[in-house]
């Protein structure tokens, strides 16, 4: 089995004076990701690694969810590739990661994380607002095989519900 944790960053600052790529979360999108981590947590939610886009939002969020989950900062990988990547390319990239994992958490942005997880769950409609949890089980033993691989929703958890 094979475990994909997506989590769609916190609240971000909206600014007019920086680049996207640079919005910081706001006091309530910090408090979302520590409350999202707090219940991951208490879930017992396993990830061996977490990877992160390079915004600083998603950053932020990465930092609070490892702090929570016991994740090492060095199993912790920001990758460009996820910066406002399409559930397509992120499928492909998923298909390509280390075999020893078997579970992975996601920090990113949507459209993609949603489309990522309504095309692996078909016939469902998620939408990951803020600091939303979507877990997905996969009944392979290879990221390879994502595609021909049976899912099931595991977790589908806005922070602003807990």
């Amino acid at each position: 089995m094979k475990y994909i944790y997506l989590v769609r960053h916190g609240e971000a600052e909206l600014s007019a004076h920086s680049l996207d790529i640079d919005r910081p979360l706001t006091t309530l999108g910090n408090q979302e990701a520590m409350t999202l981590g707090a219940w991951m947590q208490h879930q017992a939610i396993v990830s061996e690694k977490l990877y992160f886009s390079p915004a600083r939002r998603t950053r932020e969020t990465a930092l609070h969810l490892a702090q929570a989950l016991g994740i090492a900062w060095q199993d912790c990988q920001s990758v460009q590739l996820l910066y406002n990547i399409g559930a397509y390319d992120l499928l492909q990239w998923l298909r390509t990661l280390d075999e020893s994992l078997s579970s992975v958490l996601i920090v990113g942005h949507n459209p993609g994380l949603s489309d990522l997880m309504n095309g692996l769950l078909r016939g469902h409609s998620y939408g990951l607002s803020t600091a939303t949890l979507g877990g997905i089980v996969s009944d392979t033993q290879s990221w390879s095989n994502l595609l021909s691989a049976n899912h099931r929703c595991l977790w589908f958890k806005p922070a602003s519900e807990i």
